[in-house]
């Protein structure tokens, strides 16, 4: 796991989220298929996890489970990529970490502004 996975398990947890960490892809759909989450964050930069795989399985196994998908800044492609890839919210880099807290309340509620 990277910088920015411990950063945002310290900040959810901080803010009284109980969270999960997957390191892999069949970490993440195993932990998926044994216990009942409220959202996913996926990191489109995840070292051996294959983001655009592991939302589109998350979707087919419990397809009104949000996702929100952080991508990479400055990449080329990259607007379209989140749509294709089934995520619900993108949040772009750089993280502003209130911003990020209002983005995912906002999904949770499902009240994300398009």
């Amino acid at each position: 796991k990277g910088a920015l996975i411990d950063i945002l398990y310290q900040l959810l947890t901080s803010k009284g989220s109980t969270s999960t960490i997957a390191s892999s892809h069949y970490e993440s759909l195993k932990l998926l298929r044994d216990n009942k989450f409220d959202l996913v964050i996926a990191d489109q930069n995840a070292p051996h996890i294959e983001t655009s795989k592991v939302i589109r399985e998350i979707k087919r196994l419990q397809p009104d489970l949000p996702v929100a998908l952080i991508n990479a800044r400055g990449n080329p492609g990259t607007r379209d990529v989140p749509i294709k890839m089934g995520a619900d919210l993108t949040i772009g880099r750089p993280l502003e970490m209130d911003r990020l807290l209002s983005l995912l309340s906002s999904l949770l509620t499902n009240e994300v502004p398009h």
